[in-house]
């Protein structure tokens, strides 16, 4: 058991280090989110 757990904790180091290589090389993902989020609030807007 304790080797699983210490794989699961690898693996879960590892997808940990890829986010946050993307997030320092791809800002402009959340930046694309923010504007789409950005037009659609306003459209349900009343007027």
């Amino acid at each position: 058991m304790m080797t699983m757990l210490y794989e699961c904790v690898h693996l879960v180091r590892e997808v940990l280090q890829q986010r946050s290589r993307l997030q320092i090389t791809r800002p402009t993902y959340a930046e694309a989110i923010d504007e789409k989020s950005s037009i659609r609030k306003p459209t349900r807007r009343p007027g």
